[in-house]
C-alpha cells in the first residue's frame, strides 16, 4: 500500500516541533547556565578550553535533544509498520507486525545518528565561539561584552538569557 504523503506529512510536522523545542530548550540551558565570570575571566586568559567548559558545550547539554531524535525514531518506526499491506504468508489471518524499538541493531543506529547529529552541533557552536571571541579580540571588544555576544543577556523577567551566538 502506498503510504499517502499527507500522512508523512502529518508525521513530520508532529517530529520537527518536538525536536526543534528540544533543541532550544537545551541551548537555553546551556547559555543560562554559563559561568558569566568564569567565561570572562577565560577569555581574558585566552585560555579556549576553559571558554568552551564555562559555555557547557558538553554533549550531556543536548540530552534533552538526544531523546526527541530517539522519540521520533520509534515514532517513526511505528508508523512505518502501520503502513505497510503485509499479505499473510499462511492465507489464515491478518499477519500482525510490530515495531520493536528496543531492538539491539535499531538502538545502535537511532545511538548512532543522534551522537553523529550532536557532535556535529558542538563542533559547528565550538566554532563559532571562537569565531566570535577572535573578532572580540581584534575589535578591541572587553571581553564582558564578548561573553555576552555568545551567550546572550539575561532577560529580568523570565532569568533567562536572551539573543547570543549560542544555539
Amino acid at each position: 500500500m502506498a503510504r499517502p504523503p499527507v500522512a508523512i506529512t502529518r508525521l513530520t510536522d508532529q517530529m520537527e516541533p518536538r525536536i526543534a523545542r528540544a533543541f532550544l530548550d537545551a541551548v537555553q540551558d546551556m547559555t543560562t547556565s554559563a559561568n558569566m565570570s568564569a567565561l570572562v575571566a577565560h577569555i581574558e586568559a585566552g585560555n579556549t578550553e576553559a571558554i568552551m567548559r564555562s559555555l557547557n558545550l558538553q554533549p550531556d547539554m543536548l540530552a534533552p535533544l538526544d531523546r526527541a531524535i530517539t522519540e521520533a525514531f520509534a515514532d517513526g518506526g511505528q508508523y512505518e509498520i502501520e503502513t505497510q499491506d503485509v499479505p499473510d504468508p499462511d492465507g489464515v489471518g491478518p499477519l500482525v507486525i510490530r515495531f520493536n524499538g528496543r531492538n539491539p541493531r535499531a538502538e545502535a543506529w537511532a545511538r548512532e545518528r543522534s551522537s553523529q547529529l550532536i557532535v556535529e552541533i558542538l563542533e559547528d557552536q565550538r566554532e563559532m565561539a571562537r569565531m566570535v571571541i577572535q573578532d572580540g579580540i581584534a575589535r578591541g571588544v572587553n571581553p564582558r561584552q564578548t561573553a555576552l555576544e555568545l551567550v546572550g543577556r539575561m532577560d529580568p523577567i523570565t532569568r533567562t538569557r536572551q539573543g547570543g551566538f549560542i544555539g
